[in-house]
């Protein structure tokens, strides 16, 4: 099969289309396969020289779609609570904050919520920043319509509005958790957490984790104490600060494999979601791990 010019936009503008599946579906692999599936759908099609952005941002949005379609089966069988993958990067959160709101766990998991149908809509305007006519022209479907799947889409999510992430009150968060948690103070981990705080975590039916959200402050601060202080029965375990879908997270690490990875979403001055991921199927999918700096 052809393969696309080396000029043409699914190659030069690569990174656009990963990051617009990859909001679609929560899922770096799925991303990728998307964008590799459209490299090859039009490797031979003759591309609208005019418009060869909105023409392949509808290749992908469809393919994105189809798939979200097809995967919703599957997630309702998932064994517990489904975490999107984790993004790592080497960039200092700080440095992108821009894109944190349209990347954290806590929006991906409310985009769960949404037809395939409304998420596309809601992610070509709320993350690409296209307006309602733009998204009609790339969707084909009238610009009317886009306005109908935009307004449903914001009235699902209306009901769980999120903070924007701070990374610097993320990261003092974090260590202020950890030094908690280490120290086995369970009263000092209930006093860092909101009073409707949840823990969500994703062993993906693989290892050990909560197969449903953990609920009430003093129960998920005895949770985590248990389950921290079990873990370094084990074998110790290293700490690394990480830019994790563009805010500060804690990677996990037992030797050279990553254990789990953690973040949160705050509410003010505490802790309102903790995300830790277990799944190793998904965690084996953040090679190359960034540098990260050391805990503390």
């Amino acid at each position: 099969m052809k393969e696309p010019a080396a000029d043409s936009p699914l190659i030069t503008d690569r990174g656009r289309y990963l990051a617009l599946a990859y909001r679609m579906l929560g899922s770096r692999a799925d991303a990728e396969d998307v964008v590799q599936e459209a490299f090859l759908r039009t490797a031979g099609d003759s591309v609208d020289p005019d418009h060869p952005t909105r023409y392949l941002l509808r290749v992908v949005a469809n393919l994105c779609v189809d798939r979200l379609r097809a995967e919703r089966v599957r997630r309702q069988a998932y064994p517990g609570p489904w975490l999107p993958e984790p993004i790592l990067s080497d960039d200092e959160p700080e440095a992108v904050n821009d894109l944190a709101e349209s990347l954290s766990m806590g929006l991906l998991l409310l985009l769960e919520r949404l037809s395939p149908a409304e998420r596309i809509v809601f992610v070509l305007r709320e993350a690409f920043d296209l307006d309602l006519h733009e998204i009609a022209a790339v969707l084909g479907i009238s610009a009317e319509a886009c306005r109908q799947r935009l307004s449903r889409a914001r009235r699902h999510l209306r009901a769980e509005p999120l903070e924007r992430p701070d990374p610097r009150a993320s990261r003092a968060m974090l260590t202020r958790l950890v030094s908690a948690v280490a120290e086995q103070r369970v009263d000092a981990v209930v006093e860092l957490l909101a009073e409707d705080a949840v823990l969500i975590s994703d062993g993906g039916g693989l290892v050990s984790a909560a197969i449903r959200p953990v609920s009430g402050r003093e129960r998920i601060a005895g949770v985590m104490v248990h389950i921290a202080a079990r873990e370094q029965e084990a074998g110790p375990l290293d700490l690394r600060f990480t830019n994790i879908n563009g805010n500060w997270g804690l990677l996990v690490l037992r030797g050279s494999e990553v254990h789990s990875a953690i973040t949160l979403e705050l509410d003010g001055e505490r802790i309102r979601r903790l995300y830790v991921l277990r799944n190793p199927e998904k965690l084996a999918r953040l090679d190359p791990l960034p540098r990260g700096d050391a805990y503390p």
